[in-house]
């Protein structure tokens, strides 16, 4: 009970934080450096590599390709387990986007252009949706591959030369990570589709989002699949078929839990806010 009030304590810091310090001067920041980035002579190259960006490197076809990947290569409770973690950052997104319900850049400026490969979005614009799938996603593979290696090192010889490379790991995938974080936030920015405070409010709930999966619900998610999948009975003499008898139940109620918050968040948004006119 304490960890899970100190993630969501964590959350709320993060969005207090958005509204307190940083939302509106990054904001308005935003707006004259996306209108000087658009009207660049690089313009028509850079506008190009952002769209490649977006669509591979954050969103739906990052996480669809993750998945297919993961399929194909890892065992059934690490791909589940990366599957409900892409859908949590799909839930999130939708219901942050709808609480939050702040503008895209071209939205509020005719100086800037929505460059988009799939159709300009008329969805609000905070958090990043793209920014937080990316951090996400990768943040959690990674933490999922080093939970691995760690127990690996734990039985082996050498224990200090193999804690060094797990810091060597550690590093490198920073510096990677961060590097490819901020190449999606910029592409989001200079399509006009998100504010710098948008992405880093994206980047953040992302990087929560899968800290909170890889410590709160990973080890669950294992357990419970591995079980469903062993071939052995436990000694009450369950077999496989009893212990995923419940399962669509369950499913269904989390599904039913996070269709009913949606649409009351959707109404609730309906009901209290109205667009302002200079939005475009």
């Amino acid at each position: 009970m304490k960890a899970l009030l100190g993630y969501v304590s964590t959350l709320l810091f993060i969005l207090a934080a958005r509204s307190s310090f940083y939302q509106e001067p990054l904001f308005d920041a935003s707006l004259l450096i996306i209108e000087s980035w658009q009207t660049s002579k690089r313009s028509p190259w850079l506008a190009l590599v952002s769209k490649l960006v977006s669509t591979f490197m954050g969103g739906e076809v990052m996480m669809v390709l993750a998945y297919v990947t993961l399929q194909a290569l890892a065992k059934p409770s690490r791909t589940l387990y990366h599957l409900i973690m892409c859908l949590a950052n799909s839930y999130a997104t939708i219901l942050l986007k709808l609480i939050l319900h702040q503008p895209r850049p071209f939205m509020v400026s005719t100086q800037i252009k929505a460059i988009s490969s799939s159709g300009v979005s008329t969805e609000f614009g905070d958090p990043s949706g793209h920014t937080m799938s990316c951090a996400q996603v990768f943040l959690s593979l990674f933490l999922d591959y080093l939970a691995d290696e760690e127990q690996r090192f734990v039985a082996t010889k050498n224990c200090y030369q193999n804690k060094a490379r797990v810091w060597a790991k550690k590093a490198g995938f920073m510096v990677v990570y961060l590097t490819v974080v901020s190449i999606v936030g910029y592409s989001r920015m200079f399509n006009g589709s998100h504010s710098l405070d948008q992405v880093v409010t994206g980047a953040l709930i992302g990087i929560w989002l899968a800290f909170f999966g890889h410590y709160a619900l990973r080890g669950p998610i294992y357990c419970h699949i591995e079980s469903v999948l062993s071939t052995e009975s436990e000694s009450t003499g369950d077999g496989p078929k009893d212990k995923v008898r419940g399962a669509p139940w369950k499913a269904f109620g989390f599904f039913c839990i996070a269709f009913l918050s949606t649409a009351l968040a959707y109404y609730y948004n309906l009901w209290t806010f109205s667009i302002p006119g200079q939005w475009l």
